[in-house]
């Protein structure tokens, strides 16, 4: 087979795994935003008119600070998928 075949297909697997990955971590997100957050947010927080966030660093700043003041201990990966997951279903920024 020819090195060039070999490496679209290598890209094509790894683009694969990569979306599954990140809809699992999505997945993640909710679950986690709903146990740690939850309790002082519904989801109209995330979309009223006069939200304070307005780009992705805005957004990691905001969770990473609601994180610390709930006490949820996230680790790195997790505190990425809550990210993530408010990202995909309420803020929609490009990366």
């Amino acid at each position: 087979m020819n090195k060039l075949l070999q490496l679209f297909i290598l890209l094509i697997l790894a683009g694969t795994f990569y979306t599954t990955v990140l809809a699992q971590d999505s997945d993640n997100g909710e679950a986690l935003v709903e146990k740690s957050c939850q309790g002082c947010h519904d989801n109209s927080m995330y979309t009223r008119p006069n939200s304070i966030i307005f780009s992705l660093s805005a957004l990691e700043k905001r969770v990473r600070f609601c994180e610390s003041m709930a006490g949820a201990r996230w680790s790195e990966d997790e505190m990425q998928a809550a990210i993530q997951y408010l990202n995909k279903a309420f803020y929609h920024f490009k990366k």
